[in-house]
């Protein structure tokens, strides 16, 4: 038990400094381009700096893996509320109405979040290459959003592929070998059967982004009417 303790406590202060790390690479990629979300060189890849508590976000959300690496977020999704803050991440599995609120984040300490837009036909590919793995995985109850903790294997690939950003000769090749990484560890994660149910075809998730898609396509004709 002593031993379980101490590999616990070691574990917590590696993805500590982990965040702490991702953080300044943000930090760096960030400073002097103000709030909001921040495309970058990597298309998939964006990051989001906010430094008020005032700042609030609303609309229908892709897919999408978002890491926490400084200060807190909630995000409202109906009537469910989901706090989240470093070193934690959320998935976004279907495209869902959501309303999200910075709750921690100053000037000098502002919010920072890692954000990387999920492909479905990436996931379908890896799920494909390696159905046995992946199936064999202890199945969870399937939602459309839900919150973790980060791990260090995950954090690590958010480092190298945020690092890319420094050496934008070897994005092209390095960068999808990355992601692709980063979508294995989703699905061999403790959330995993929720983030296949963005690749599969026939799912829950996917009839329910079939549906809200009509909804967005019908509120976009009432608007153009």
């Amino acid at each position: 038990m002593a031993i379980k303790i101490i590999n616990q406590v070691i574990n917590q202060s590696a993805i500590a400094y982990q965040c702490q790390e991702l953080a300044a690479l943000v930090t760096r990629h960030t400073d002097g381009k103000g709030n909001g979300f921040h495309k970058t060189a990597i298309e998939q890849l964006e990051f989001q700096r906010e430094s008020s508590v005032s700042t609030t976000l609303q609309g229908v959300c892709e897919p999408i893996l978002a890491i926490l690496v400084q200060g807190k977020k909630e995000a409202l999704l109906g009537e469910e509320t989901y706090l989240y803050g470093a070193a934690q991440y959320l998935v976004v599995s279907v495209d869902l109405p959501l309303s999200a609120f910075i709750v921690e984040a100053t000037l000098d300490q502002p919010y920072l979040g890692f954000k990387l837009n999920l492909d479905p036909r990436q996931l379908c590919d890896i799920i494909t290459a390696q159905t046995s793995v992946i199936e064999g995985k202890k199945k969870n109850s399937v939602r459309g959003l839900f919150v973790s903790t980060v791990d260090t294997p995950l954090l690590d690939c958010a480092m190298r592929l945020t690092r890319l950003l420094d050496t934008p000769q070897d994005i092209p090749i390095l960068a999808p070998m990355i992601i692709r990484e980063i979508y294995y560890r989703l699905l061999m994660g403790e959330q995993g059967e929720a983030v296949r149910q963005i690749a599969t075809s026939g799912s829950n998730m996917q009839r329910i982004a079939e549906v809200i898609k009509l909804i967005k396509g019908d509120l976009y004709k009432a608007d153009a009417g």
